[in-house]
């Protein structure tokens, strides 16, 4: 069972860092006017999140793929609780 939900969590990282490439502009709003570089933001975020999900598929890189995803689901759980509100 948890080798379901490690691929399945894989899939959903590299699905959503495909969407940062496939969509930017979905991202644009969540950036207040004075971030700068919000594009390499962006995709740089894809990148990690591809990396991440792939990691996740590697038994050598297994452990660091889950660190980074928990820290990505941390770093990111304020800007999801945000636009609740909004």
């Amino acid at each position: 069972m948890a080798k379901i939900f490690r691929i399945l969590l894989a899939l959903i990282f590299i699905a959503g860092g495909l969407g940062h490439f496939a969509s930017p502009d979905v991202y644009r709003p969540f950036f207040p006017d004075w971030v700068p570089m919000v594009d390499l933001i962006i995709y740089g975020s894809g990148v990690v999140e591809i990396l991440v999900g792939v990691m996740l598929f590697t038994s050598q890189y297994r452990k660091w793929g889950a660190l980074g995803a928990l820290i990505l689901l941390i770093l990111f759980t304020p800007l999801h609780v945000r636009d609740l509100f909004l």
